[in-house]
């Protein structure tokens, strides 16, 4: 380009053209900067977001132990402290009885001793149905201090007999007691 072109430029119009490229500029510069702001809002967003999953889990986790906690408050209502193997064997001589079940024999096993509880294992051989037995079972284990912890029935009676629906089972017992 030389000299005598570069006079007839219009500056009229590179005038204009000059106020297009700024406005274009300062809109690219509004754009630049409303997306960084947005960005910044959006990683701020998110931050928020793993904070509140965050406390929902420590908040559940909180519930759980919560919910543990209530339930060793209820086994430690629930379970008797000192119980010996004669207390043991009258209320499971008890529950027999209700079923009008028939106990051939009963003894206690050597306590069990554990940090904090002892148990207290009981043997029990009994005559039973087995929908009785299947009721002794059931009022034992709600007692919440008594598990079944076996229960055979005798070879001798496996197979059920109209005549006499009544078999030998043996049951092995334990009692739960907290020490004193």
């Amino acid at each position: 380009m030389d000299l005598e072109n570069l006079l007839k430029i219009d500056l009229a119009r590179f005038t204009k053209n000059k106020n297009i490229l700024a406005n274009a500029g300062i809109v690219i510069l509004a754009l630049f900067i409303t997306f960084n702001l947005h960005k910044a809002q959006v990683l701020k967003i998110d931050s928020f977001k793993n904070k509140i999953t965050e406390e929902d889990e420590m908040t559940r986790s909180l519930g759980e132990l919560k919910n543990l906690e209530d339930e060793i408050d209820t086994l430690k209502t629930n379970l008797a402290s000192g119980l010996s193997s004669d207390m043991v064997i009258e209320q499971v001589s008890s529950i027999a009885g209700k079923y009008k079940i028939k106990i051939i024999s009963i003894d206690s096993q050597a306590t069990i001793d554990k940090e904090i509880y002892e148990l207290l294992p009981i043997r029990m051989a009994i005559k039973s149905s087995f929908h009785n037995l299947g009721h002794m079972i059931n009022d034992i284990e709600k007692t919440g201090i008594f598990k079944v912890r076996n229960f055979d029935i005798s070879s001798d009676n496996k197979f059920y007999s109209e005549k006499n629906p009544e078999r030998d089972f043996y049951l092995e017992l334990v009692a739960i007691t907290l020490k004193k």
